[in-house]
């Protein structure tokens, strides 16, 4: 399953790749996200590894960085025993002379036995009306 979300936001690039690629931020714009658990190596950076632990529910994801480009891209893997995702995050400034920037987060996943209702909730979620949904 893939799915692509666009966003356009009033804030620059920079800000805007440094808030997505912080994880201590995740359970700020994850609705049923509890909190964020550094695991091992340094937090964000590549190979690091953190526990996203949810509000209810037993579904704990260990996310891995993948990759830092920042201002232009992050990557990371996220892993439970149903399913495994991979998204990445890019951000492109639409005006080099204004705050707004698209920020575009793709979702590929793996899915296996009743993980993809989970994974397909999580999606309903993230295209709520402000959000523009690509297939």
């Amino acid at each position: 399953m893939k799915s692509v979300v666009k966003l356009d936001i009033n804030v620059p690039q920079a800000r805007l790749a440094e808030l997505f690629a912080n994880a201590e931020n995740s359970p700020r714009w994850m609705d049923d996200l509890d909190r964020y658990e550094a695991i091992s190596g340094e937090p964000g950076m590549p190979g690091s590894k953190y526990r996203l632990v949810p509000k209810k529910g037993a579904m704990v994801f260990i996310a891995t960085v993948i990759a830092k480009d920042l201002p232009v891209q992050a990557r990371v893997n996220l892993d439970a025993p149903n399913v495994a995702v991979s998204v990445t995050g890019t951000f492109e400034a639409l005006s080099p002379f204004g705050p707004h920037t698209v920020g575009t987060w793709k979702r590929s996943s793996v899915l296996q036995n009743d993980a993809a209702k989970g994974v397909r909730d999580l999606a309903q979620r993230a295209s709520r009306p402000q959000l523009r949904c690509d297939p």
